[in-house]
């Protein structure tokens, strides 16, 4: 949780407007000008940082709604405004493509390697080594598709 705009002595005076943040997730605000207390219609400008590449933004509530970023504040009043951050969920997805099976996750995890993939065709897994692309916000890995009746297996390591 982050503070700005306490008045010295915790009152405000005629025309002063205080900015207080909270945030929820991972995450900071940085807030451009910090100050401990604003002149009311004065603009601040928050810009909300995601903690590392596996979360993201997904807002501002309180006394401002909106999902811009960086977003401009008029302290008409003064305002409680919270920040609010989640993880970009790990979805290893397969879909078939033509001869081909597709492996795709989100590129945020990029750091996570695929251990193994293949198919099981009688009984015995069979590997597939294909290197990865990197394809709008995705990392995919095609693995041929031999028959219709394979299954397939992924393992992500971190």
């Amino acid at each position: 949780s982050a503070s700005a705009g306490r008045a010295v002595g915790g009152t405000l005076q005629a025309g002063q407007a205080a900015l207080s943040l909270r945030v929820v997730g991972a995450g900071s605000v940085a807030v451009t000008p910090r100050q401990q207390v604003y002149t009311v219609g004065d603009s601040v400008t928050l810009t909300a940082t995601p903690l590392g590449a596996t979360n993201q933004f997904n807002g501002w509530s309180g006394d401002a709604s909106s999902a811009a970023n960086p977003l401009v504040l008029t302290l008409n009043t003064s305002k409680v405004v919270t920040a609010n951050f989640s993880p970009i969920a790990l979805a290893l997805r397969i879909r078939q493509q033509g001869v081909n099976v597709e492996l795709s996750w989100p590129v945020a995890y990029s750091n996570y390697t695929l251990l193994g993939s293949g198919s099981l065709t009688g009984g015995a897994w069979i590997t597939n080594t294909s290197p990865r692309t990197i394809s709008g916000s995705n990392i995919i890995v095609t693995l041929p598709a031999t028959n219709s009746r394979m299954f397939y297996r992924a393992v992500m390591l971190k």
